[in-house]
């Protein structure tokens, strides 16, 4: 992400995130789809989640006993989340348009997932992806294919 285009504009979008998280953060009801993937995936495999925001769904993915990974541009949200943060749930700061950021968090869960599941993490993007612009977007994409070989 060398372009200096995306670096403002993604510095744009972190101190919007931060103004709005440091204002408005509640954790509340996890959301129907977080519910679904809650019953449906297995507890033993680390649950991903990039763009976590206020952690409403990891921090409810955590409560069911699910090793959590969960990143999101906003360093306000990700210090609030660590305040409160159950022992199996790890927040970081992470900017989706920089491809280290992405394959850090993948080998965090990585290394907490299981050989007799075939190191297999469950991926959760829920109300993410809108976010991104298109350059973003690819970046992302492409980071996570290779972090995911």
């Amino acid at each position: 992400m060398s372009d200096p285009t995306v670096k403002k504009v993604v510095t744009n979008e972190a101190n919007y995130w931060d103004t709005f998280y440091a204002h408005k953060f509640t954790v509340s009801v996890p959301s129907q789809f977080c519910c679904l993937t809650a019953i449906e995936a297995p507890k033993t495999r680390p649950f991903v989640e990039f763009g976590c925001g206020n952690g409403r769904d990891s921090m409810y993915m955590a409560s069911q006993g699910f090793p959590v990974y969960s990143g999101d541009l906003s360093g306000a949200a990700v210090a609030n989340l660590k305040k409160n943060s159950p022992s199996n749930a790890t927040f970081s700061v992470c900017d989706v348009s920089k491809p280290e950021h992405v394959q850090s968090l993948m080998d965090q869960a990585r290394a907490g997932a299981n050989a007799s599941d075939n190191f297999n993490i469950t991926m959760y993007n829920r109300f993410f992806m809108h976010a991104l612009d298109e350059q973003q977007e690819y970046v992302y994409l492409e980071a996570l294919a290779s972090a995911t070989k």
